[in-house]
C-alpha cells in the first residue's frame, strides 16, 4: 500500500511540474527573443466624396437565354374569307377594342353587291 501511495504522489507532483516547466520555458523564450521591427506605417488615406441622395429611375438589363411566352393568347377569326392586303398591328403589340387587326380586299364583295 505504501508503494501505491508513493506512486500516486509522484504522479500528482509531475502533474504540477510539467505545466510549471512549460510556463517557465515560454516566459524565458518571450523575454530573450530578438526584438522585432516596428510596425509598418499605415496605408495612405483614401479620399471620400459625398453627394446628396436623389430619386431616379434605374434601368434593369437582363441578359440570358430562353423563351418568352405571353400571359394571354387570343385567336382571331374573320367573319368573311378573302385576301389579306394589310396587317396594321405588328406581331406582339397590344391590341385594344376597336383597333383594326387585318384588312381584307373589299373588291370581290363590292362586285357581288353591285
Amino acid at each position: 500500500m505504501a508503494t501505491r501511495q508513493l506512486t500516486m504522489t509522484k504522479i500528482r507532483s509531475l502533474g504540477f511540474l510539467i505545466p510549471a516547466l512549460l510556463f517557465a520555458g515560454l516566459a524565458g523564450w518571450h523575454l530573450t527573443r530578438p526584438a522585432t521591427a516596428a510596425d509598418p506605417p499605415p496605408p495612405p488615406l483614401v479620399p471620400v466624396t459625398t453627394s446628396v441622395s436623389q430619386v431616379e429611375d434605374v434601368p434593369e438589363y437582363l441578359v440570358g437565354l430562353g423563351t418568352v411566352q405571353a400571359l394571354n393568347v387570343v385567336q382571331i377569326k374573320s367573319q368573311v374569307n378573302g385576301t389579306l392586303i394589310a396587317l396594321p398591328v405588328p406581331e406582339g403589340h397590344e391590341v385594344h377594342k376597336g383597333d383594326i387587326v387585318a384588312e381584307i380586299d373589299p373588291r370581290p364583295y363590292k362586285a357581288a353587291l353591285d
